[in-house]
């Protein structure tokens, strides 16, 4: 027997010699179902894109700074993850295929009813359940923090599921600031209008704190696809973001109306918005803190 063949039969994965080297071990029909969902993904891509590039050109520029960091960070990470792959084998899965026709439903449901946030989550489900299909489950938690930060990229609106969340988050945050504000002064409660010596100001979706929730969770998805932690930790840092968001927002509320007390309401106005940004390094340190106790167990 030859150098060459002895060299093809060493190699590993290899089925047959053609002379130099041994050929992969995968057949043709698996092939043939890679090209087929490598097409189906590129038609279901193009047909979300069109409503992805209508939302970001409603919004501003300061905005879409947002979705386009995240889409930096999620190249960077990308090549970084493709260096690393694990060398566990590709392993087909009938789990994952049942779970990719069933995403492939709910995006086909979200574009043809123009829902635009079900067909971008769904669309970010057959990614995953393509992985799944084709590499197996192995593969799919290696490339689980990519994926979970790939929800960064959504250009979603203040509509739907983001309003009900604003009211949650905004309705959580009054109480809290008027029970605190309430032990140094006496005000008035009307719904959401707060009268404090005879100044009006009313608590609306803006004051909710739904920007710091999201930075927030932002940053979870970040230390995420940095150190990977488990899915209960992942959570359990979720909800945490969460709390400091309404703590932090409940702060900035109470201090709101300490300036609408002792100054003018104009002034109380001007560093509302001014509040946030001084108040959100702060809720990033705990953040922090609660992501480092986190992996570190």
């Amino acid at each position: 027997m030859s150098d060459k063949v002895t060299t093809a039969l060493l190699q590993p994965g290899a089925t047959e010699l053609d002379g130099n080297r041994g050929l992969p071990d995968q057949s043709r029909s698996e092939k043939l179902m890679a090209l087929l969902w490598t097409v189906c993904a590129l038609g279901t891509g193009s047909l979300l894109l069109a409503p992805w590039l209508t939302l970001i050109t409603k919004r501003d520029l300061l905005d879409n700074a947002g979705i386009f960091l995240a889409l930096v960070i999620l190249a960077i990470a990308y090549r970084h993850y493709r260096k690393k792959a694990p060398t566990a084998p590709a392993e087909s899965s009938l789990f994952g295929a049942g779970f990719l026709c069933l995403a492939s439903v709910l995006v086909s449901f979200g574009i043809y009813f123009h829902f635009t946030r079900i067909a971008w989550v769904s669309g970010l489900a057959m990614v995953a359940a393509s992985i799944w299909a084709l590499s197996g489950y192995r593969k799919l938690l290696y490339w689980r923090p990519v994926l979970l930060f790939g929800l960064t990229i959504f250009p979603f609106d203040d509509s739907g599921v983001f309003s009900h969340l604003s009211v949650v988050l905004r309705e959580a945050s009054q109480r809290i600031s008027t029970l605190l504000a309430g032990i140094f002064m006496q005000l008035q409660i009307k719904g959401n209008v707060i009268a404090i010596d005879g100044k009006f100001v009313e608590i609306t979706g803006a004051c909710s704190g739904l920007a710091i929730f999201s930075s927030l969770i932002f940053l979870v998805l970040l230390w995420q696809l940095i150190k990977p932690m488990k899915m209960l930790a992942l959570l359990s840092l979720c909800a945490g973001a969460c709390l400091i968001a309404v703590l932090t927002n409940s702060i900035r509320l109470f201090l709101t109306f300490i300036a609408m007390k002792y100054s003018s309401l104009e002034f109380a106005l001007a560093i509302h918005s001014n509040l946030e940004i001084l108040l959100l390094p702060g809720a990033m340190y705990c953040l922090w803190l609660g992501a480092r106790r986190l992996t570190a167990q």
